[in-house]
């Protein structure tokens, strides 16, 4: 596959839907592991800087956290590291499929990530994998997507610069970060917003348009969409950075019945 293909979301294969999945995609390279099935202590820290727990993270075949997909019709989540379930033993994913009573919801969270790395991977994944509802958190928009492809492993990495996040030389964050202010990030993900949309419409997907970053949510309310508030403020993660167990059981019942709704209104009609 060419290098042009493997970035385009309308030509990736599943088995290099991992390269979406930046941080992660570092961690299973850097420790021969794509393509399996492992379970590891730690993904964006080193295991020493973890606060003590007894779990570790399940991170599937294809490069995302849980359990490796049934390929059968039902929701996925969209985000990033909260989505993941950065610091967290059952993320929102695991707790919305035991409310079902699914083996499997999968989890496209992705470390780091912004809008548009978010919604290529939104993208690319429906057109592999059946989707009914794509829930879809949002990080702030001040996210920048610059890839990078290397040449020796013919791979492309999906970096993403992060405000107050710095990797890398300090210099060029400064010019990245200058260039793509608030005007440049609020026209495309204006323009990638309607994108998704277009692509839900086409395949018979209900997007479920959220977040947890109030920029964001004001910016959805002004493209008219009620947008799902992820809560941070219930309890943290073991890293004291993210949202904890909590938070993610309140967005799992939230998300329930959002779909259980869905389902008696169609029965209904």
């Amino acid at each position: 596959m060419s290098r042009i293909e493997k970035i385009s979301a309308s030509n990736v294969k599943i088995t290099d839907l991992h390269e979406y999945n930046e941080m992660v995609n570092l961690h299973s390279s850097a420790n021969n592991l794509i393509g399996k099935n492992y379970t590891t202590p730690d993904i964006l820290y080193s295991a020493t800087k973890q606060k003590d727990h007894p779990w570790e993270y399940a991170i599937n075949s294809y490069g995302f956290r849980g359990l490796d997909w049934t390929f059968e019709k039902g929701p996925a989540f969209f985000g990033c590291s909260c989505t993941f379930g950065f610091g967290v033993e059952t993320p929102v994913s695991e707790l919305l499929a035991k409310k079902l009573g699914v083996d499997v919801i999968p989890n496209l969270g992705a470390p780091g990530a912004g809008f548009v790395s978010i919604i290529k991977l939104f993208s690319a994944f429906t057109r592999l994998h059946p989707v009914s509802d794509a829930i879809i958190m949002l990080p702030g928009p001040d996210r920048v997507f610059l890839p990078e492809y290397h040449l020796a492993s013919k791979s492309w990495i999906h970096r993403n610069f992060i405000l107050n996040y710095v990797r890398g030389d300090k210099k060029f964050f400064k010019k990245v970060v200058s260039i793509f202010n608030d005007d440049v990030s609020t026209s495309y993900l204006s323009d990638y917003i309607d994108w998704a949309n277009e692509i839900a419409k086409n395949r018979g997907i209900t997007i479920h348009w959220g977040s947890w970053n109030t920029d964001t949510i004001e910016f959805l309310a002004q493209k008219n969409i009620n947008a799902t508030i992820f809560r941070v403020d219930l309890d943290k993660a073991t890293d004291g950075a993210h949202p904890g167990p909590k938070c993610h059981e309140e967005l799992s019942n939230v998300i329930y019945d959002k779909l259980t709704d869905n389902i008696k209104g169609s029965i209904i009609k």
